[in-house]
């Protein structure tokens, strides 16, 4: 490049397809899904090791609830095209894990929980 010349900027016309295309990969229903279950994973692994053993399902099955709660509202914002599995699958199979999750519960610990011991 000479000295003095100023660099050629790509127009939007350039850019676009390329973000269209990135945004489309980003708002997969599967990225979705495999996100919220990371998150899952790693509410569960910081919960074990910060906190006591009585919480720990408690605070992942209502991470998995919420993460099911947030993809129904991203299911308002992405276009649903001819997709195999859309934002109210993932919605449905993440509340379906947060309530397995929540059931394994024991009564006892969910008193404990309760009374604040």
């Amino acid at each position: 490049m000479k000295q003095g010349a100023v660099a050629e900027v790509p127009n939007r016309s350039e850019i676009s397809p390329v973000l269209r295309q990135r945004k489309r990969l980003l708002m997969r229903a599967e990225t979705l899904f495999a996100g919220a279950v990371t998150l899952a994973a790693f509410v569960a692994a910081v919960s074990t090791a910060t906190l006591p053993a009585d919480l720990v399902v408690p605070i992942v099955a209502s991470t998995l609830l919420l993460a099911a709660a947030l993809a129904l509202v991203a299911g308002r914002f992405v276009q649903s095209g001819h997709e195999d599995v859309s934002c109210r699958d993932v919605a449905g199979a993440l509340s379906l894990i947060g309530a397995f999750a929540a059931t394994t519960i024991e009564p006892e610990q969910l008193m404990r929980l309760v009374a604040g011991h």
